[in-house]
């Protein structure tokens, strides 16, 4: 199997049973890796209490496989390589321009008031409230 392929179909979420027998290898391995690594944290429980993965913490197990199984790591050594990988993304902030931003806010805005003004009929006058540009009054009083 080769690493860089997708292991199934596009799954949004996976078991720990899944993953295990996608990756050959015992659930408990899983389990323990999920917990030796730190991710176990993050990782959400159904009603039941089983561990849900998303895509994404499927594919860094994936990758602590690779690194353990394939190329002989051993914990503290792939805890390190993966440390190195994902350094350069952690602090990575996303850079938005704060124009866009409040145009955004204003449509969403607009797109509210049409929404309130449409449902008019079915609330009292007095308790609307009527939008300009950062001002608000109440309608009807």
């Amino acid at each position: 199997m080769k690493y860089h392929e997708k292991t199934e179909v596009d799954r949004r979420y996976w078991s720990v049973g899944d993953l295990a027998k996608q990756l050959n290898i015992a659930d408990s391995c899983i389990r323990y890796w999920l917990i030796e690594f730190g991710i176990d944290d993050r990782i959400k429980r159904n009603r039941a209490g089983e561990r849900i993965l998303k895509a994404g913490d499927v594919d860094l197990l994936t990758q602590i496989h690779y690194l353990l199984k394939v190329e002989l790591f051993t914990i503290p050594g792939a805890k390190r390589k993966l440390a190195a990988l994902l350094s350069p993304y952690r602090n990575e902030r996303i850079k938005v321009d704060e124009s866009e931003v409040s145009n955004m806010l204003r449509v969403g805005c607009i797109v509210l008031c049409f929404l309130v003004m449409s449902c008019r009929p079915y609330f009292n006058q007095a308790n609307v409230v009527k939008v300009e540009k950062g001002k608000h009054s109440q309608i009807g009083r």
